[in-house]
């Protein structure tokens, strides 16, 4: 088993902590954070096993063509079209983007505020499919409260 760490980065205790420590997100800004729900997954890719930062367009391939493993842009892609967050009794959230950090491995997938989450949706899951493998987070909103407000 890996050991995966799923991350909801755009939560504001989060982005205040990597603040303090000195840890300014290269891969978003605060303005990407209020445009998206920002989520990292690390440890599912390997540091340094990319040469370059990936980044994809909003496009994908469905005309059933391979994927080679050591493209950076097709693992990214694939990603995007296997990847949701799904919200209790409401519908699923495809991500925009993805983005993938060669030094550390780390994944930063953005996911579009167009359905505002509140409460009452309880709590929200996080899937991504690489490979045969599937990486699952499901996340209790009462848990991401900070303050008083649920900070996502």
């Amino acid at each position: 088993m890996l050991p995966i760490t799923i991350r909801w980065d755009s939560a504001l205790p989060v982005r205040l902590a990597a603040r303090q420590l000195g840890n300014q997100a290269p891969f978003f800004s605060e303005e990407q954070a209020q445009k998206s729900y920002i989520l990292t997954v690390t440890g599912l890719i390997p540091a340094g096993r990319y040469r370059g930062t990936g980044q994809l367009p909003s496009q994908s391939h469905s005309d059933g063509a391979t994927v080679d493993p050591q493209d950076p842009e097709q693992m990214l892609e694939g990603l995007m079209s296997q990847s949701r967050l799904m919200p209790r009794g409401e519908k699923p959230i495809a991500p925009e983007d993805v983005k993938l950090d060669a030094a550390t491995g780390a994944l930063h997938f953005f996911f579009p505020r167009k359905q505002e989450l509140d409460l009452k949706t309880k709590d929200i899951t996080f899937a991504a499919r690489f490979g045969s493998m599937t990486v699952q987070k499901q996340f209790r909103l009462k848990d991401l409260v900070y303050r008083g407000k649920l900070e996502l």
